[in-house]
């Protein structure tokens, strides 16, 4: 629930602040699940008050595949995080202990770090090694500089400071066990976010961000918190200080930030590399018998029944743990079913709707029908409802059938495929918000 939003003559309190930041947020992205909102919201906080913690977790971006939504998140933070330069693309150690030592405890936002952590090679262990000591207060790497005369001296540098770290797929256990575990999803064509427009963004965030800062400075955090009993030790170090926040802000966040400490980091172990080869392969398998249920051995059997797909191979034995631990990521998990007297785990159709119309393209009756409805939809583009709203384009890069892993080295950046266009509703002005 947002909290009502004092005149303006009334400085805004934490409650208030974290509130909007909480709604700036959902304009423009679309997270896994609601608690990560939250999660992301004291982050932010925690940039403007790092100064209380000794420790400071990491927030870990993270989706199954590309094109989630990750980006956008990292430009939004760029607004709202304290004292942040931009986001650095596979930067190298000495960007990262270089730009601490310019803006100390400053702001850190890493992309595309699935390629560092994937690379088990020399090239980048110092990065690796810098991420891993930043979370504690006082963490340094020695290195060596010119000093006077033609000589060298060590010089410590500093490396503690908040990091968001965005990639594909998971994280090394070593970070992840400091991290608060993000998971991005691609966005269905049923949420519409608005456009993001940095000038604009920036010139709405610049209030929000001054209030955020004038609320912590009159309500600052404590140096501890109460850690649900769920979390394990490390989650609970890398949580305190935003707890903290969280009860510094009273109302609803304190119950609001345990609750969502406990689910983001519930089974938060992922595959992605055939996660996405697996739901199109389940679509085939609940379309091609035209059932609503299945149990795991009928599915399994089915899955393996195509000796072309991966699914029949020694290599990668399909058993019921591995085809939960797939499907985990994406939110879809098996129940006791009853099927003609017979009582077994199995898996409702229902529970991949979503997954489906998030990861993979429509079927091709209906995606016949979605360029059928384009078509007509164009030529009244420019008519407003009777709402007061209107209608955007919006571009969005066509899929391959079966999407490849954003972890094959030969993959390209970008899909080769074009750009198809789809109408998208704007909301009315009184309603510009996806709550």
């Amino acid at each position: 629930m947002i909290s009502p939003i004092l005149p303006s003559t009334a400085a805004p309190t934490l409650d208030q602040a974290l509130s909007k930041i909480d709604v700036f947020l959902r304009r423009f992205v679309v997270l896994a699940r609601t608690e990560a909102f939250v999660a992301v919201v004291l982050w932010i906080a925690h940039t403007y008050a790092v100064e209380f913690a000794d420790a400071t977790p990491y927030l870990a971006i993270s989706s199954p595949e590309k094109q989630s939504g990750k980006t956008r998140l990292l430009e939004c933070l760029w607004l709202l995080a304290h004292d942040c330069n931009g986001i650095a693309i596979t930067p190298t150690a000495s960007t990262i202990f270089r730009t601490l030592e310019a803006t100390p405890e400053g702001t850190l936002l890493l992309d595309e770090l699935d390629a560092v952590f994937r690379d088990h090679s020399d090239k980048y262990e110092e990065v690796r090694a810098v991420i891993n000591a930043g979370h504690r207060r006082g963490a340094t790497v020695p290195r060596s500089v010119p000093g006077p005369k033609n000589t060298w001296v060590v010089k410590q540098f500093p490396v503690f400071g908040p990091k968001a770290l965005a990639g594909i797929g998971k994280l090394p256990d070593t970070v992840a066990d400091r991290a608060v575990p993000i998971l991005m999803l691609k966005r269905k064509r049923t949420e519409p976010i608005e456009k993001f427009r940095q000038r604009t963004a920036r010139e709405e965030a610049a209030p929000i961000t001054a209030a955020l800062s004038s609320a912590l400075a009159a309500q600052p955090p404590a140096l501890v918190a109460d850690i649900p009993a769920e979390l394990p030790d490390r989650a609970g170090d890398a949580w305190e200080p935003l707890l903290a926040i969280a009860d510094a802000a009273g109302g609803v966040w304190p119950v609001r930030g345990r609750r969502a400490a406990i689910i983001l980091h519930a089974g938060r172990d992922q595959d992605d590399s055939l996660g996405l080869r697996l739901l199109a392969d389940a679509r085939l398998v609940f379309d091609g018998r035209g059932v609503e249920r299945i149990f795991t051995a009928d599915f399994i059997t089915a899955l393996q029944a195509d000796e072309e797909g991966p699914w029949s191979s020694e290599r990668v034995p399909l058993a019921p743990h591995r085809l939960s631990r797939l499907l985990h990521p994406f939110g879809i998990e098996s129940k006791q079913l009853r099927i003609e007297g017979t009582s077994l785990k199995g898996y409702e159709r229902e529970a991949f709707v979503d997954s489906w119309e998030r990861y993979l393209p429509p079927p091709p009756t209906e995606a016949k029908h979605r360029n059928s409805d384009h078509e007509r939809s164009v030529d009244v583009s420019d008519r407003a409802p009777s709402d007061g709203g209107g209608v955007e384009l919006v571009d969005l890069p066509v899929e391959l059938d079966y999407p490849r892993s954003a972890w094959d080295p030969e993959a390209g950046e970008d899909d080769p495929e074009g750009e198809r266009w789809l109408v998208a509703p704007i909301a009315a002005p009184d309603d510009g918000v996806r709550r």
